[in-house]
């Protein structure tokens, strides 16, 4: 099954097969959901099992699963927030911090929503843009030549948002 996965053979693969096991041991996790969590990060990513398996315990170790559910969410999120220029680093920090309530799971998945909207650009979309000052043709441009990622752009727009009165019309757009 590791083989399949990772396409690895030898030493390397029975170093990260041993490797999946005593996490999924440490953290009483089922060996196929660790393996899958590893494999989500190599796809995505582009990185090596050792790295990924690396950022997995990474997430563990700084209380990513207090609600269980980590390896779960990194399958889950690990597309979206890629495509928005989060590093696999920092997708397992955002998920860390679902467990303190500073970031919710909901949150996560309003990102990974706005992430969507933003490459659709929507007219409806531009016109709330362009209604709390944030260019919706700078945005555009932006994404279009590389200057910014879709999660620079989210956090542009959370700047605008707090400048504004938290009741007016263009914040509820």
């Amino acid at each position: 099954l590791t083989r399949e996965f990772t396409g690895l053979t030898g030493d390397a693969l029975e170093s990260l097969r041993n490797e999946i096991q005593a996490t999924a041991d440490l953290f009483d996790k089922d060996y196929k959901e660790v393996l899958q969590g590893v494999d989500t990060l190599m796809a995505q990513y582009g990185i090596n099992a050792e790295e990924a398996i690396k950022i997995v315990n990474d997430g563990f170790i700084a209380g990513a699963d207090l609600s269980g559910n980590y390896l779960n969410q990194l399958k889950q999120y690990a597309p979206a927030f890629h495509d928005m220029g989060l590093s696999a680093e920092q997708l397992v920090a955002l998920i860390a911090q679902t467990r303190s309530g500073i970031f919710s799971e909901q949150g996560m998945a309003l990102v990974q929503m706005a992430g969507k909207r933003l490459r659709e650009m929507s007219t409806s979309t531009a016109q709330s843009l362009d209604a709390i000052g944030v260019s919706s043709q700078k945005v555009r441009q932006d994404l279009a030549t590389g200057r910014a990622d879709i999660f620079e752009i989210i956090q542009r727009i959370s700047g605008a948002l707090k400048e504004l009165n938290p009741n007016s019309q263009a914040v509820g757009a």
